[in-house]
């Protein structure tokens, strides 16, 4: 798609390879084109787009944990079964964040009912390979739902530095297109600190509780045990 393009089209083309994981192929894209004209860029620009491609990893982290493998491990219709004074006695020792832990059992409970569950209704949530207790189940559908608002939050710092999101459009060859100002970067900030603390308060000690029941799967896939896998 590439040859015979002017070399600033790169980014705009090579980003949509996925949409998911856009920015590091952008970066590259433009980087590229940088070291092939030789370009040095001012390193007020290096800052913005580390900023950038900053916010698409705490995005992706929370996309992949939660919305792409939860239900990988996560058995919803358990939920309903826990205890909401064991929930909330649970989430305390394990030291992650609180919910209405009592509000998001009555929306699965309404989910369940509705009778929607489709390619999950048999052999899926109830399954023996399911392993969390039904506290932890709870935890997770609520942070589940959380993740969702976070994940919006990391893709609003990519949006106003890169134009938009997925697609960002700003790291142009030669540097950037976006010009700081303290207003904006306020704004960055407030959203930036907001999305980290809820990683540290929620995402890793969610990570830490959930991981002893699947310590197995640290053996999948190891191959030669030289690469990761």
């Amino acid at each position: 798609v590439l040859p015979r393009r002017a070399p600033a089209a790169a980014l705009y083309i090579s980003r949509r390879i996925c949409g998911v994981c856009p920015l590091p192929h952008g970066h590259a894209s433009t980087m590229a084109t940088e070291a092939a004209l030789g370009v040095q860029i001012p390193d007020g620009a290096r800052l913005v787009r580390n900023i950038i491609e900053g916010a698409e990893t705490l995005h992706s982290h929370i996309l992949w944990f939660y919305t792409l493998t939860a239900l990988d491990y996560v058995d919803v219709v358990s939920a309903l079964s826990a205890n909401i004074a064991d929930t909330y006695a649970l989430a305390q020792k394990a030291g992650t964040s609180s919910a209405d832990f009592g509000l998001v059992q009555k929306r699965i409970k309404t989910f369940v009912e509705g009778g929607q569950l489709s390619i999950f209704t048999n052999g899926y949530w109830g399954h023996p390979a399911m392993k969390l207790p039904a506290e932890l189940n709870l935890i997770a559908v609520a942070h589940y739902l959380e993740a969702l608002a976070m994940q919006a939050e990391a893709a609003q710092i990519i949006a106003l530095m890169g134009g938009k999101f997925p697609h960002f459009m700003t790291s142009l060859p030669g540097g950037t297109a976006w010009m700081p100002t303290e207003e904006k970067m306020g704004g960055i900030l407030f959203r930036w600190k907001r999305v980290r603390d809820w990683v540290a308060n929620t995402m890793i000690p969610d990570t830490l509780a959930i991981a002893p029941f699947y310590i197995d799967a640290a053996t999948y896939g190891q191959g030669c045990k030289n690469f990761l896998s």
